[in-house]
């Protein structure tokens, strides 16, 4: 049977989902309700998005909403309805589909998942972009937007430097790495 997955507006605009079909990660039908596809399409990302799941030709398809409810609810029902894996990037309506037993995919902390591990004592190398906020610090960027806070960097601007992990910190933006000069 052909995997099926459903979409809320937050995923849409957040638009990531679209390169895990387009690189084959998933594949299958894609639902959308009608109250996300309408959000969705307020926002010039949103809008964009849709426009590439059509180019995929992933069998999207737009399903009616019952008037008067809430994404949130319209979601977890269509979901259950359609026997569709959830894909999401809300904590909200992933946390109320699982409590009900429903397939969720969070793009949120699967993307977390992916990134890189440092430990305390590795030691990485980095190109110093910026001087950073604190006194003496410099800053550079490591695959898949890993920040990287190197202490006594903040003349290296444009070099290459080793530095020592001392801490790792994980945001809902992204992992920053708290280094030092090797």
């Amino acid at each position: 049977m052909e995997s099926r997955f459903l979409l809320d507006s937050e995923t849409l605009i957040d638009g990531r989902v679209i390169n895990l079909f387009r690189i084959g990660l998933l594949s299958g039908r894609i639902f959308i309700p009608r109250i996300s596809y309408e959000l969705a399409r307020e926002s010039s990302k949103g809008r964009s998005a849709m426009a590439q799941l059509q180019q995929l030709k992933c069998g999207l398809s737009i399903q009616p909403s019952p008037n008067g409810i809430s994404e949130v609810d319209e979601i977890v029902r269509a979901a259950k309805e359609l026997g569709a894996r959830l894909i999401t990037v809300s904590e909200l309506i992933g946390d109320r589909a699982e409590k009900l037993g429903l397939p969720v995919i969070n793009l949120k902390e699967l993307l977390r998942s992916l990134l890189p591990r440092a430990d305390p004592g590795d030691v990485v190398r980095v190109r110093i972009v910026k001087r950073g906020k604190g006194s003496g610090e410099g800053v550079g960027y490591l695959e898949f937007g890993v920040k990287v806070v190197v202490d006594r960097a903040g003349d290296k601007v444009g070099k290459e430097v080793a530095a020592v992990v001392k801490n790792a910190l994980t945001t809902p933006s992204g992992m920053v790495l708290f280094t030092e000069l090797v």
